[in-house]
């Protein structure tokens, strides 16, 4: 029952990577680059989860618990959600991972198998559909042409 309960340091430090990450994103800066209009409101709860699906979207993740850390009930924060990104929790997790492997299939030698496991696909049949969705291309032809 206690292996359940988070050790202290590690609640520390998300949360200041989580203050960092919102600092960030109140300026307008990720990476150099102008995200956000400043002057734009983002519900503080939808950008929590914003933040949580950033920074574990490696891991096996589910609309209660994205829910739960938006304090909303399942269908409101299926709508909220939807109604800032423009997309489905699922499928903007889909798309970060995608990005990811983009970023994997250019820059490393990592084999296509290793890359959609890495990346939290539950098969590497699931990665080649979602891949090909977003680039229109197999992972290998992008590979090959990049």
């Amino acid at each position: 029952m206690l292996d359940d309960v988070p050790e202290m340091l590690q609640v520390q430090e998300t949360e200041l990577a989580i203050e960092t990450y919102l600092r960030r994103m109140l300026t307008g800066q990720e990476n150099g680059k102008r995200t956000v209009n400043p002057s734009t409101f983002i519900d503080p709860h939808l950008q929590r989860v914003l933040d949580y699906i950033h920074s574990a979207y490696t891991g096996p993740m589910d609309i209660d618990s994205m829910a739960m850390v938006a304090h909303q009930s399942r269908y409101h924060f299926m709508r909220s959600f939807k109604a800032l990104t423009g997309t489905t929790p699922y499928q903007y997790l889909l798309n970060l991972r995608v990005e990811e492997a983009s970023k994997r299939l250019r820059h490393t030698t990592d084999s296509v198998t290793t890359i959609s496991y890495e990346l939290g696909f539950s098969s590497v049949s699931q990665f080649y559909r979602a891949f090909q969705r977003v680039y229109v291309m197999t992972p290998m032809e992008y590979r090959n042409h990049v």
